[in-house]
């Protein structure tokens, strides 16, 4: 295997008892790239991320990083080798602090208790480095926005030495604005070196921030390309079969009768 590859998946396949989710899949993430994978749904994407976090193991096939075959059995086992997931559903403890759940399982430690003082040098330069500012690490999680809480998972992982992050749908219910800021971030942990494996139905986010894009298809792989090499309707055709197939999906069907209608909802 090439060692100038931080990931390769060859022949990744898996089963959920009849359900074939992966098929065969075999492709690579380059060293120090934004490398986004798309599909529609049931294409088998979050099931390829949760083999890459530890989260479930392959039926078959193998992960080869820098070169060498990586066997994870738990997502422990991943972390170890430098890979962190972050997944849609925020993995936070709400009633903690963004200080503690940053620091959280790697504490830093006096013979006294914790080394408040030092955590938080570590984590405002994380923040820093990404850009950030104005945010309160001692509030607690539950009280943060949400783009404010995926920005701590990515600083979390970071502090925990995440070299490839993994990002499931992260702007999946951010506003425009917020989204564009994650992406910003996004940009900026390529500038720092990390390698980052974007997941998203937002083609033109793919479009704007990817070096390559992966496309799967009913759980098999379809092709690998250049962003600057296609356009979003490539994207499209390669992932549907056919741009005449996905605007059929997408025009089918009456509109109803309205069922719903929310005004002037605070929370």
């Amino acid at each position: 295997m090439s060692k100038d590859l931080k990931i390769e998946f060859v022949k990744i396949s898996k089963k959920f008892g009849g359900v074939q989710a992966l098929e065969n899949v075999t492709f690579s993430i380059n060293m120090n790239e934004i490398h986004s994978i798309v599909g529609e749904n049931g294409a088998g994407k979050s099931t390829l991320l949760r083999i890459l976090g530890g989260d479930i193991r392959p039926t078959s096939g193998d992960i080869y990083l820098r070169g060498r075959k990586v066997y994870f059995n738990e997502p422990k086992d991943a972390r170890v080798h430098g890979i962190s997931v972050i997944y849609q559903e925020l993995k936070l403890c709400p009633n903690m602090n963004a200080l503690q759940n940053a620091f959280l399982g790697n504490e830093k430690k006096t013979l006294y208790g914790l080394n408040i003082v030092e955590m938080q040098k570590e984590l405002l330069s994380i923040l820093e480095s990404l850009g950030v500012k104005n945010i309160n690490i001692f509030a607690p999680v539950k009280l943060l926005s949400l783009s404010v809480q995926q920005i701590l998972e990515i600083s979390r992982a970071l502090l925990h030495g995440a070299e490839i992050i993994v990002m499931d749908e992260p702007t999946s219910a951010l506003t425009l604005e917020e989204a564009s800021n994650l992406l910003r971030i996004i940009k900026e942990l390529k500038i720092i070196g990390k390698t980052i494996v974007y997941v998203s139905h937002r083609l033109e986010e793919v479009m704007n921030i990817s070096d390559n894009i992966t496309v799967l298809r009913d759980g098999k792989y379809i092709a690998t390309v250049k962003k600057n090499e296609v356009t979003k309707r490539d994207l499209v055709r390669l992932m549907v079969g056919g741009v005449r197939d996905y605007e059929k999906k997408r025009i089918s069907g009456k509109v109803g009768n309205k069922i719903l209608e929310v005004r002037n909802l605070t929370k």
